[in-house]
């Protein structure tokens, strides 16, 4: 296992003002989409608006004959399959960054797992188990929160409610992360205790959109079957920032690569602009946005020269962290 001893000290200086930073400000209007795309996103949002309401049923009734027999009808893979296809002409089309980086996590962020899994699901032919259902409810929940902390005036209803206070504890990331499954790799989630790491759900959902953000990278560029998260806080004794982190292998080839994009300076990784095998390499920079952000920092220089956010080459992989003010700090 990854020894989180390993990484540089973190020189964290506190820039927080007033209140906490709940993401507000990344959430573009759904009128800035072509027609187009506004219909595909509303149709996903009401798909899986009834996959919520179906998994919860299951889980409580604790019956996962109806939810097979939904997922058989492969209603679903038509319409993440359009809507996925809308989302890359529309992230190719603008010029944006904001939206460009909103189109990324609408169709990343808890999608990509939410697709395995339903296809996982659909090749059961008899049955599916209980944990099969909650890992549905999991993505599918989150990735509601996601398209809303993405899009504010999608369901204005329920973002008022995601504005309530409503703290969230790390234990959230357990319940989802803890065994996560993607194709043959899977996630081991470490972490010693329970944190309050935000103060409301639509706080948790910028978080979320950091997290699986590392997350979806790790699996994807993984060169072993087991990804590594660590959620930790930063100080022994009066914890004030906890400290979220992914370690996953790479190949030799990969390590070559990435020295010589960035040196001996691999950070330089979250301002963007990097592709791997596929993607816009816009995810790393979304994570030191929303960081610099909870720390009222305005420049992601500094963010960096600080160790608010890091990447490090070792041990045969690559470890990439960011860090998280807790709640009740200020």
């Amino acid at each position: 296992m990854f020894d989180v001893d390993l990484l540089p000290k973190a020189n964290l200086v506190q820039h927080l003002k007033g209140d906490r930073y709940l993401g507000t400000e990344l959430g573009k209007s759904l009128d800035l989409f072509s027609d187009g795309s506004q219909h595909k996103i509303r149709e996903l949002y009401r798909l899986l608006q009834f996959y919520l309401k179906l998994s919860k049923r299951c889980i409580q009734e604790d019956e996962t004959r109806d939810a097979l027999v939904e997922i058989r009808n492969e209603q679903w893979r038509d319409t993440i399959q359009d809507f996925v296809a809308a989302l890359n002409q529309e992230c190719d089309e603008q010029t944006d960054p904001g939206l460009r980086k909103v189109c990324h996590d609408l169709r990343g962020g808890a999608l990509t797992g939410l697709m395995m899994q339903l296809d996982l699901a659909y090749m059961l032919n008899t049955e599916i188990e209980r944990t099969d259902i909650l890992n549905i409810f999991n993505l599918v929940r989150d990735h509601l929160k996601i398209m809303r902390n993405c899009l504010h005036d999608l369901d204005p209803e329920k973002r008022k409610m995601d504005l309530m206070v409503n703290e969230h504890s790390t234990r959230l990331f357990e319940e989802k992360w803890e065994n996560y499954k993607f194709e043959n790799k899977t996630i081991k989630y470490v972490s010693e205790d329970d944190w309050k790491i935000a103060s409301c759900c639509l706080e948790f959902s910028t978080v979320d959109r950091v997290v699986y953000n590392l997350a979806n990278n790790a699996l994807k560029y993984s060169n072993s079957d087991t990804v590594e998260l660590h959620v930790h806080p930063l100080e022994k004794d009066t914890p004030r920032n906890l400290r979220i982190l992914t370690f996953n292998q790479i190949t030799k080839e990969q390590e070559q690569t990435l020295r010589k994009h960035f040196g001996d300076n691999p950070s330089k990784l979250f301002y963007g602009g990097y592709v791997g095998s596929s993607g816009k390499g816009l995810g790393m920079n979304i994570c030191l946005e929303c960081v610099s952000n909870a720390y009222g920092i305005n420049s992601q220089t500094k963010s960096i020269e600080h160790g608010y956010a890091g990447v490090k080459i070792l041990q045969g992989g690559i470890a990439i962290w960011i860090h998280w003010p807790l709640v009740g700090i200020n």
